[in-house]
């Protein structure tokens, strides 16, 4: 026993012995007194009574499906597009591609986390691949978020750009020409986007190179 609790113990008096009796729901403490006799007084008793445990039940049960439900939508549905371009612009810097981020401004839209993190990276890895890495921005344009990913390569030549988005299609930009195998990336990434209300525009850019628009409707309370 410490120092402090001897003291504390000291001042409260003698030691006094103490009696605790039920009478069904009922408790009484029994004190014995210094000069004899006993003082009784009644003890609260701290159990809820009857019924009290099965509401305090419903209303955990409740905070818990609540907490999940809402956990579950908002993982589902509601996403950061700017957290997920750092994530996959960290992600592929780790492969050697490399995407500058400027001009980020926070959104949120309805969209799967998951999913639409892979159609971003799958439209980003595009532009570092082509052109040497890229920059992309971000931002709210009316009603509309707006992601422009833009590299300085090769551009696609304008009666094919109409084709980039079915499943392994690539252009050769030395040959001008269509080859097979270059994988769904794209035709993933459109098909993501319009999943959750969005679109892609590609073009070639003034001077070279090319640009890639995602447009997703903002997130409204």
């Amino acid at each position: 026993m410490s120092i402090f609790r001897t003291l504390a113990l000291l001042r409260t008096g003698p030691k006094r012995r103490i009696l605790v009796s039920r009478d069904g729901n009922l408790l009484t403490a029994s004190v014995a007194l210094p000069g004899g006799g006993w003082l009784l007084t009644p003890v609260p008793d701290p159990a809820p009574s009857e019924g009290r445990w099965l509401i305090l039940d419903i209303w955990i049960a409740m905070i818990v499906v609540g907490s999940v439900a809402v956990s579950w939508y908002a993982a589902c549905r509601l996403s950061r597009p700017i957290g997920l371009m750092e994530e996959a612009a960290l992600e592929m810097g780790g492969i050697g591609l490399q995407m500058i981020l400027a001009g980020m401004m926070p959104v949120m839209v309805s969209a799967g986390p998951l999913a639409l993190k892979r159609a971003l990276r799958n439209l980003m890895t595009n532009a570092a691949t082509h052109g040497g890495g890229g920059t992309v921005s971000l931002g709210p344009e009316g009603a509309m978020t707006v992601a422009t990913i833009q590299h300085h390569g090769p551009g696609i030549p304008e009666s094919l750009i109409d084709r980039v988005f079915e499943p392994f299609f690539r252009v050769d930009p030395g040959r001008q020409k269509v080859q097979p195998g270059a994988g769904p990336g794209l035709a993933i990434a459109f098909e993501i986007l319009s999943r959750f209300g969005g679109a892609i525009a590609i073009r070639n850019r003034m001077g070279g190179g090319m640009e890639q628009e995602i447009t997703l409707p903002i997130l409204t309370a």
